[in-house]
């Protein structure tokens, strides 16, 4: 009996491992530099990567490939409802929007508690080329989004507009129906930076995970391979 016993639980044990899935994406840029493009090749390994830990799923193994175009990478997890939910995730549209605090007579289009009440303003991820970042003499963490020309210019509108306001960066990724607040800013004065810079992060690990997730969602698109 024992012996019984002892096969039939390494069978399950087996018939369990069988369930791990491999998936497999190819990723294609909206860039055409072939060092942003394999730095961006990694970065969206380890965004994967955290958006497993982020769904409490266990990675078993993942590998990038950048020997020939397209990149593909290739992550395996315990069963195929894994597989699934990281795919929602990775191919969901990403969206930013940069709102602003309203003012008397304007109309709301998202209400953050604690926070107030935004509009859009119709500087979106398409005014932005990327984000960067850093550690500051603190040693915390800090990261710029680089604006477009045009970009810089709605932002120099809409700072000459919300004086002693603030203005919110929103993001909606991941699958998510809803915008995120990630940083709010106090407008100060009529003339608008060139970038939008973000400080105080507590890390600068923190600040490259931001970099990270903004970077692949602004320029890299996952799609599963059968």
């Amino acid at each position: 009996m024992k012996r019984l016993v002892l096969g039939l639980s390494a069978a399950i044990i087996l018939a369990g491992c069988s369930t791990q899935t491999t998936v497999r994406y190819t990723l294609t840029f909206n860039v055409t530099d072939s060092n942003v493009q394999d730095s961006l090749a990694f970065a969206s390994q380890r965004v994967a990567e955290r958006r497993l830990e982020h769904l409490n799923e266990q990675i078993i193994s993942d590998t990038i490939d950048t020997s020939k175009k397209p990149f593909t990478l290739s992550i395996t997890v315990p069963d195929k409802g894994a597989a699934d939910e990281l795919t929602k995730e990775l191919t969901a549209p990403f969206s930013l929007q940069v709102m602003a605090q309203t003012g008397t007579g304007e109309t709301a289009d998202i209400m953050v508690q604690g926070q107030g009440s935004f509009r859009k303003t119709g500087i979106t991820e398409k005014d932005l080329t990327g984000v960067v970042s850093h550690k500051d003499a603190d040693g915390k963490g800090e990261v710029a989004l680089l604006l477009t020309p045009d970009g810089q210019a709605k932002m120099q509108d809409l700072f000459k507009q919300t004086v002693g306001r603030n203005i919110g960066i929103f993001v909606r990724e991941g699958g998510s129906k809803d915008y995120q607040l990630v940083s709010k800013l106090h407008v100060q004065t009529t003339v608008a930076p060139d970038n939008i810079v973000i400080s105080n992060i507590p890390s600068s690990d923190l600040a490259d995970v931001f970099a990270d997730d903004m970077n692949v969602g602004l320029h890299v698109t996952f799609t599963p391979v059968p």
